[in-house]
């Protein structure tokens, strides 16, 4: 569906189990001409309650259609939670009409915004 943006990581028994995904999968469909889609991407611990309290990371990931370009927009980090990665990479796979591109962004620190333009 277009605008959709789905964070994946891969699979482990339970969370606990699993580390901080590095890179960070994010399959995105490209919003129509015109339109931004945004997704906040909220991360904690993941074995804590701690969230409850307000340890808890937001990354904001937009994305939208400029012409043949799709720009992606990630970051910057707010909040933080114990055991935050302070760098992360990402790759995007960006999927359209006219198919499936994947692209490697290389790990940069998660307090700076991150613009990302892509050929389609």
């Amino acid at each position: 569906r277009e605008g959709c943006m789905l964070p994946m990581q891969d699979a482990c028994q339970w969370i606990e189990s699993g580390k901080t995904p590095d890179p960070l999968t994010v399959t995105l469909v490209p919003p129509a001409g015109g339109r931004v889609a945004r997704f906040d991407l909220l991360e904690d611990d993941g074995v804590s309650l701690r969230y409850q309290k307000g340890e808890v990371a937001c990354t904001p990931i937009v994305c939208r259609r400029e012409g043949r370009q799709v720009i992606v927009e990630i970051g910057p980090v707010t909040g933080s939670y114990h055991g935050q990665p302070e760098v992360r990479g990402y790759t995007l796979v960006v999927r359209d009409s006219g198919g499936m591109q994947t692209v490697s962004v290389p790990p940069a620190p998660l307090r700076e915004k991150r613009l990302i333009r892509i050929e389609n």
